[in-house]
């Protein structure tokens, strides 16, 4: 992951920094590719909810 962008924040910078950290130490992903099979940038979007299920 090169950059995490938070587009709602909860309204503390404290949480979205630990949102942010926590996908960059958890998430593993494989790489978006070309029609060559070529690594490329892509996006990827993420819901993070506060409500218990």
């Amino acid at each position: 992951m090169v950059q995490c962008d938070i587009m709602r924040s909860f309204g503390d910078r404290n949480a979205d920094d630990w949102t942010c950290a926590l996908l960059r130490d958890r998430a593993s992903f494989k790489p978006a590719t070309d029609a060559t099979g070529k690594p490329i940038a892509a996006w990827f979007g993420y819901v993070q909810s506060d409500r218990e299920f």
